[in-house]
C-alpha cells in the first residue's frame, strides 16, 4: 500500500496500517525526500513504513537537522539496528536518544528481548522512577524529579539515609507498586507509581517512622502529595493505587 507525500515521496505502508489516520500528513511532507534519503543515507530499512512512522517525514528544515544529528549519534553508539527496530517518530527525538544513552552509560536494561525499546523509555516521567529503581548508583541529577518540595515544603536533612527498618518499608513498597504496574496497561497508573518510586527515600525520612502507627499508605501518599493531578488522576491514585495500601498492609514491628 503506497503512501504519496505532496512533495511526490512514496513508501510502502505496512500491511493493516489505516491510512485514513494519516491522510492530513500527506499535506505535511513537503520535504519528506529529504526526509527519506536521510534515513536511506544511514542504512536504515525503509522498505516498510509503519503508520506511527509517517509524521517524522514532515519534518522542515530545522528539524531535518536536528533528526541528521540524532542519527549520526546513533551511530556513534552502534544502535542502528536497535533504532531500526522501533520505527516510531518519538524515537528519533533527542530527548529519548537521551534517555537511551542514559540507561546505556548506567548499565541497566533499555531493550526487551525482541528489541524493541522497554516501555519506560517513552515518557521522561516513567524514566525517572525506572533509573532511580532500588538505589542505582550514579544516578544523573538532571533526571531525578523532585516533587516533594516544589511548593516549598520543608527540606529533609540531605546526611540521613534509610535504615534497616526504612528499608524494608522501601522494599515493601516498591514490591506492591510494580505488582499494581504490572498488572495494569494503563499510562496514568505507570506515571504514578514511577514517580511515587523516585521520590520514596524523601517520603520515608520525611515520615519519620510514623508508618509504624499509621501504615505504609501514609508514606506511598506522602511521595505524591505534590504533584499536580487532574480529577481523574488522584481518583486512579486513590481507587489503584492507594487503595493497594489498606490498615491491613500495615507493618507489624516486632
Amino acid at each position: 500500500m503506497k503512501f504519496k507525500f505532496v512533495d511526490g515521496t512514496e513508501v510502502i505502508l505496512a500491511e493493516g496500517t489505516n491510512t485514513d489516520a494519516f491522510l492530513v500528513l500527506r499535506y505535511f511532507g513537503t520535504m519528506a525526500r529529504d526526509v527519506l534519503k536521510l534515513f536511506l543515507d544511514h542504512g536504515y530499512d525503509m522498505s516498510v513504513i509503519p503508520g506511527e512512522f509517517l509524521k517524522i517525514f514532515t519534518a522542515k528544515e530545522r528539524e531535518i537537522g536536528e533528526l541528521a544529528s540524532v542519527l549520526n549519534e546513533i551511530d556513534e553508539r552502534g544502535l542502528k539496528e536497535v533504532f531500526n527496530a522501533n520505527l516510531e517518530t518519538r524515537t528519533f527525538k533527542r530527548s529519548f536518544l537521551r534517555r537511551v544513552k542514559d540507561a546505556m552509560d548506567r548499565g541497566i536494561p533499555f531493550v526487551n528481548s525482541d528489541n524493541t525499546f522497554i516501555r519506560e523509555l517513552r515518557y521522561e516521567e516513567m524514566y525517572v522512577g525506572y533509573a532511580s529503581y532500588d538505589g542505582i548508583e550514579n544516578t544523573n541529577a538532571s533526571y531525578v524529579k523532585d516533587i516533594s518540595n516544589e511548593n516549598g515544603n520543608e527540606q529533609v536533612d540531605n546526611s540521613k539515609t534509610l535504615d534497616m527498618e526504612d528499608t524494608e518499608v522501601k522494599v515493601e513498597i516498591i514490591k506492591v507498586l510494580n505488582q499494581i504496574a504490572g498488572e495494569s496497561q494503563d499510562f496514568t497508573v505507570s506515571l504514578l507509581t514511577t514517580n511515587i518510586i523516585a521520590n520514596l527515600d524523601k517520603a520515608i525520612l520525611e515520615n519519620n517512622k510514623r508508618y509504624k502507627t499509621e501504615g505504609i499508605r501514609s508514606v506511598v501518599a506522602s511521595a505524591i502529595k505534590n504533584m499536580d493531578l487532574s480529577l481523574e488522576e488522584k481518583n486512579i491514585l486513590n481507587n489503584n493505587v492507594l487503595a493497594a495500601f489498606q490498615e491491613e498492609s500495615q507493618r507489624k514491628v516486632g
